[in-house]
């Protein structure tokens, strides 16, 4: 049970209204429901205000509030990440290693680490701590993977790509893969093979379908 009281504590802001108010969830401030908390980003549109049905609404100054309950911030924007991060879908995964994933017997895997099912980890990998790795995962041959690193359903990873701590990578997106690069002599091409290899530094997101 989340409280409006609660939900000033999380967001740094101050109660107007009723602090002891339940909050089930969030909606959008012009199909407001009753029960939610919303926001109100610009205060050229405190019309809103008045037609909306959430229960609560997060606002930079409390005569926009009238006669109704919410929470004034500095940041509207930034309360709102942190209200939906509360309010999102649970977390049903899996834990621990599951028995379909084929892990080559020279990976190094610490304590703590999830591996989703038909994922597929190489000769020589390293996966630190708390680092969790979805279904249908590539990962190939020497690549070492951080703390608390999470890697989406369908991402491949190729060899010798080195990933640091706290990286999130979304569904789809493929690291350290050939470029797409030619050389054409007497209408033959050859590839330009690429030697080097990705090192996503600590704290980076990548998005999807990169």
């Amino acid at each position: 049970m989340i409280t409006l009281r609660k939900l000033a504590s999380i967001v740094g802001g101050k109660v107007i209204g009723a602090p002891d108010k339940v909050i089930n969830g969030v909606s959008d401030i012009k199909e407001g429901v009753p029960n939610t908390i919303t926001f109100l980003f610009n205060p050229k549109h405190k019309e809103l205000i008045n037609h909306t049905s959430a229960s609560a609404i997060i606002v930079t100054d409390s005569v926009l509030l009238s006669d109704k309950s919410g929470i004034v911030v500095d940041n509207p924007r930034l309360a709102m990440v942190k209200v939906l991060k509360l309010f999102g879908p649970p977390d049903n995964r899996e834990k621990g290693i599951h028995t379909t994933a084929i892990i080559h017997k020279s990976a190094k895997i610490e304590k703590n680490v999830d591996i989703g099912a038909l994922s597929v980890i190489g000769q020589d990998v390293e996966i630190a701590g708390g680092t969790v790795i979805h279904n249908n995962v590539s990962i190939g041959d020497n690549v070492v993977i951080g703390t608390n690193v999470t890697l989406h359903p369908q991402v491949t990873i190729y060899s010798r790509t080195n990933i640091r701590n706290n990286v999130q990578i979304d569904m789809g997106t493929v690291i350290g893969s050939i470029g797409y690069g030619y050389e054409t002599e007497n209408d033959i091409h050859h590839t330009i093979q690429q030697i080097g290899s990705v090192t996503p530094v600590d704290d980076v997101e990548i998005a999807a379908n990169c």
